[in-house]
């Protein structure tokens, strides 16, 4: 076989180009230890076939002495031990699941929030019906909701204080209770002042940030701002410039009605709102004055999207974006830029089985998931 200078050329029936391909993805793998085996296998195989290789190489008029191809692969094999895809920013390690005196959590794709002050993490069980409080160790502490009390819940929110927003079916009947901490009802939030292009808005997402309630119609993509009295502040109605987004996105696959749907919904401490949308493989961010744009591409590979659900942001601006497809929580900063991801699918503890919801507080990044799977606590390392 003759090799003309740097040019691709076929061995067997893989090429070149297929070779360094599966190279950077296979840099995919979280575990280290995966990369270096495999490497370390491909560079003693491809050593040993140079000796065999390099008599069938031939020389050029100029006589210029050509790379086998073999040491060009082994080039390759060890510049992929220097490119991953976790580049320095955020590292992030399993802790522990969620659990109480019982053991482990088993929970099917619970919602998440969490009180700063308190250091606590609040799991809605869509099974049982409850809203269980955890302390910074991991442990349950208390539980909300008897005989069916938020049976008709759609979502739920937390303050600084651990008091809980509730958003029922019938809100606009019965208002959203806030209850303490223990359980008991002490407040019941009407909504005034509403605009009349937000009237009829059916909201199944809320979230308390910086004494502002928020809620989310997921199908008309409308977004409502309270205060804490259920006063209205302002509202967005962003499906004309998603649906123009999606149809740019989409044009290549001729769909001229997509539907479109907010998943994962969430708010910065700056008052940017985050949401998830699977449909074109993307998260957007609503600023304050109404400014939209976006970030995600489709694909399999590291900081990919495969079926986006959950968002949070950290304190530091990190953007926490899960994915119950690839089965992995990637890690974006505050420029959209990939900087790391984690969990993917497996059984092991810190393996992740259809992630869902996120919730993040104080250096902790919480993931609920399916298969009874509950909600795993990760550490986030950030330089």
């Amino acid at each position: 076989m003759t090799e003309y200078g740097w040019g691709f050329h076929s061995l067997g029936n893989i090429t070149m180009r297929q070779l360094v391909i599966f190279l950077f993805q296979a840099n995919g793998w979280n575990e280290p230890w995966v990369v270096l085996f495999i490497t370390t296998g491909f560079v003693i195989i491809c050593f040993s076939l140079s000796f065999w290789h390099a008599p069938c190489i031939k020389q050029s008029a100029m006589k210029k002495t050509t790379i086998p191809y073999p040491f060009i692969v082994t080039l390759l094999m060890l510049l992929s031990l220097a490119y991953r895809p976790a580049v320095a920013g955020v590292d992030v390690h399993y802790r522990y699941p969620l659990a109480n005196f019982s053991g482990p959590l088993k929970t099917f794709q619970a919602k998440l929030a969490v009180a700063r002050k308190a250091n606590e993490v609040f799991v809605f069980d869509p099974v049982k019906k409850d809203i269980r409080i955890f302390n910074e160790h991991g442990m349950e502490i208390f539980s909300l909701g008897e005989e069916d009390e938020f049976f008709w819940l759609r979502d739920f929110a937390v303050d600084e204080e651990s008091n809980v927003y509730v958003l029922f079916r019938n809100f606009r009947s019965n208002g959203i209770p806030k209850y303490n901490f223990r359980g008991d009802l002490v407040d019941r939030i009407k909504v005034q002042g509403v605009s009349a292009q937000f009237e009829d808005f059916e909201p199944s997402i809320l979230v308390f940030r910086h004494n502002r309630l928020y809620l989310v119609d997921v199908d008309s993509l409308r977004i409502v701002v309270l205060d804490q009295q259920g006063v209205f502040q302002t509202g967005y109605a962003v499906m004309p410039q998603v649906r123009e987004i999606a149809l740019s996105i989409l044009m290549k696959k001729k769909q001229k009605n997509p539907i479109l749907s907010v998943f994962g919904f969430n708010v910065d401490d700056q008052g940017n709102m985050f949401f998830t949308e699977p449909m074109i493989a993307s998260v957007f961010r609503v600023r304050p004055d109404g400014q939209i744009d976006r970030f995600g591409k489709a694909g399999s590979s590291a900081g990919q999207f495969g079926v986006v659900s959950g968002v949070a942001i950290d304190e530091q601006g990190y953007i926490y974006v899960s994915d119950r497809l690839r089965c992995v929580v990637m890690v974006f900063d505050k420029d959209f830029n990939f900087v790391n991801e984690f969990g993917y699918r497996g059984y092991g503890p810190s393996n992740l089985i259809v992630p869902s919801d996120v919730a993040v507080s104080n250096g902790n990044i919480f993931v609920s998931q399916a298969a009874n799977r509950g909600v795993s606590c990760y550490r986030i390392t950030s330089e």
